[in-house]
């Protein structure tokens, strides 16, 4: 019983943690990618103004 549980932790430790990680990564990629993005539109939308 206590190899069964001490193996569930080590595949928890071993398999969700990377993919959360890596899914926060790519949050946060898309999430750069969406603010690059409205300042291009902005610095657009100011040429047009001027």
């Amino acid at each position: 019983m206590g190899e069964l549980i001490g193996c569930l932790i080590a595949g928890y430790l071993c398999i969700y943690l990377p993919w959360r990680a890596s899914q926060k990564e790519e949050s946060r990629k898309r999430q750069d990618m969406y603010n690059n993005l409205n300042k291009k539109s902005v610095d657009e939308m100011e040429k047009w103004r001027k």
